[in-house]
């Protein structure tokens, strides 16, 4: 897939993953994308190889850990609606699961991905579509929309009831 495809299907992660914790949409809806954009700076050196394995996912996880939990505003406070732990747990999912789905996209194409590369350099290609693929971009564009939708009509139908309940 294209990497702005992949970025794309990682921001409506993000957005699903909020879960409704509107102070969280912004973190995790960047995270998200983040997490499907990054795996792809390896283009010049060893693509596919270096940043598509899960070594590389688990070291970045655990330095994004670090750095979110020590993030401070300006005053030397952490950042309450990071700080917590559902706060810092939803983050790296919306970056773990965009930089996952980017390797598993990326697996279903001929080039495949290393996934224990550099221990094993066995590569992973279930070759069901070419990255170029405009159909194959098109489809995770559609799934991407449809993630976003689904979380909309979610929050409405949760101020639906809300309403309904307290009569205003």
């Amino acid at each position: 897939m294209k990497r702005s495809v992949h970025s794309i299907i990682g921001l409506s992660l993000g957005v699903l993953v909020s879960n409704g914790y509107l102070t969280l949409l912004p973190a995790t809806v960047f995270f998200g994308w983040l997490g499907g954009w990054f795996p792809d700076l390896d283009l010049r050196f060893k693509h596919r190889k270096s940043l598509h394995n899960f070594f590389a996912l688990g070291a970045s996880l655990l330095i994004l850990y670090v750095l979110i939990s020590s993030i401070q505003d300006a005053t030397g406070q952490v950042f309450t609606q990071v700080a917590t732990v559902e706060g810092v747990t939803r983050i790296l999912i919306a970056f773990g699961g965009g930089w996952f789905l980017h390797l598993l996209f990326d697996a279903l194409t001929p080039r495949g991905i290393y996934p224990l590369w550099p221990l094993y350099k066995g590569k992973a290609a279930f070759p069901i579509y070419r990255s170029n693929n405009s159909i194959a971009n098109t489809l995770g564009i559609l799934i991407a929309l449809a993630i976003v939708l689904y979380w909309i009509n979610e929050q409405y139908s949760l101020v639906r009831i809300a309403r309904i309940l307290t009569g205003k």
